[in-house]
């Protein structure tokens, strides 16, 4: 049976939904309501870089923007003017920052819950990575919770001493439930801060929704679906957390959205279930572990490969520094040669009296200014031709004087 062009390699179930995160349920509804030809399946951690989940198309991974561009694809938001898009923006950027906290919290940081969430997890991984992937997925996840001040608990020790009015302390009497007690003080505050934190979360989009059957007209658009993702990890699975009552309780509207919704797309509820992986033996595990000979030529070989590969961009970034070098000195001989040839023209010009420069002092400037008149009038016969020469004073003080000979009239340079 040949598989369906459309691919959805998500996150291993968590009964009942057919997977253990938001981003796969948002993907898997998506798919479903733009009734696309689509298949279903676990996907591996050592695929895609280890992120779950993704989408191929025939073969080929894809994004979740490109199913636009797939024959068949139905846009839940193609009716949507452009107001609503930036509102529907908005509410999905809301509902990242809020909704995701508490889910992940309600998943990770109750050990119950993430027992069971490990033992999904950990279905048809091989030895060693069933050790590794889940703490490591729990880590990655407590890293944001915490910067929220949601964080994993940590088991701290019983206090020694009790803390009395205005900061006495006694020791604290030996007691069997001592430690069980205040363990119990911790959960109870804990599960306060929760409720507390949820309902700044949830307020805003229970009033958004109102008595509407969805948040834009009666069809469901791509920001019932992000919901519908979050609230249903909450709702459907058996998990220890305050949080599914107070839905119930406090939020009729957000559960009827959700029972809603999840009817449209899937009136059996999440019973599509995607292909089973299969669980590894104890031989497949070290056999994947050690490797095969063939396996182990390629990385031998591949190894080499990279040393040789390295030694040659070694010698070659050494040998364009050579070539850089070459160049600067180059470049300033070629510099420091024209800096020389332009000093020898202008030292030349002085000095074979080309020109002159002579400086005169200011009490001359009456007798320069009455003469002025006697040199517009004044001609030279150079020659046997006729050349007006005037001095020229070209800034105050300095004056420009010819060094060629001066002949009277009737006389020529034959006379001389």
């Amino acid at each position: 049976m040949s598989s369906p062009p459309v691919l959805l390699f998500a996150t291993p179930p968590l009964a009942p939904l057919p997977a253990s995160d938001a981003e796969s349920l948002f993907l898997l509804s998506l798919l479903r309501l733009s009734r696309l030809d689509f298949g279903v399946r676990t996907g591996d951690w050592g695929v895609n870089g280890g992120k779950l989940p993704y989408l191929t198309h025939l073969d080929r991974r894809i994004g979740a923007r490109h199913l636009a561009s797939l024959p068949g694809y139905e846009d839940p938001d193609g009716l949507l003017s452009d107001q609503e898009r930036a509102e529907s923006a908005a509410w999905l950027a809301y509902i990242e920052a809020t909704l995701v906290d508490l889910v992940n919290h309600t998943l990770y940081a109750s050990p119950a819950n993430y027992a069971a969430l490990s033992a999904s997890q950990r279905a048809g991984l091989a030895f060693p990575y069933s050790h590794y992937i889940p703490p490591r997925l729990r880590s990655t996840v407590d890293a944001r919770l915490r910067a929220v001040g949601l964080g994993v608990a940590d088991d701290e020790p019983a206090p020694d001493v009790v803390t009395g009015p205005q900061g006495t302390t006694a020791p604290l009497a030996f007691s069997w439930t001592a430690g069980r007690a205040a363990a119990a003080r911790r959960r109870d505050f804990a599960d306060d801060a929760l409720r507390t934190r949820a309902h700044a979360a949830l307020d805003p989009l229970a009033r958004r929704i109102g008595r509407g059957r969805f948040f834009f007209r009666d069809r469901p658009t791509t920001l019932d679906l992000a919901l519908l993702s979050h609230l249903t990890l909450l709702l459907s699975p058996s998990l220890s957390s305050p949080l599914p009552a107070l839905l119930r309780e406090t939020y009729p509207a957000l559960v009827a959205h959700h029972d809603r919704t999840l009817t449209l797309l899937f009136p059996a509820g999440w019973s599509f279930s995607p292909r089973p992986a299969a669980h590894a033996s104890w031989a497949d595990s070290l056999r994947a572990l050690a490797g095969t000979p063939a396996a182990w030529a390629a990385r031998i070989s591949f190894r080499r490969k990279v040393h040789t590969d390295n030694a040659k961009d070694k010698d070659k970034g050494e040998t364009e520094m050579k070539e850089s070098k070459q160049a600067a000195d180059m470049r300033r001989g070629r510099w420091a040669f024209f800096a020389a040839a332009t000093a020898s023209v202008v030292v030349y010009v002085l000095a074979s009296g080309i020109v002159q420069v002579s400086f005169v002092d200011d009490d001359d400037d009456d007798v320069e200014e009455g003469e002025d008149d006697d040199y517009d009038e004044d001609e030279t016969k150079v020659g046997g031709g006729e050349a007006a020469l005037s001095g020229v004073q070209l800034a105050r003080g300095v004056e420009v004087v010819s060094s060629l000979p001066v002949y009277e009239d009737g006389e020529g340079p034959e006379d001389e």
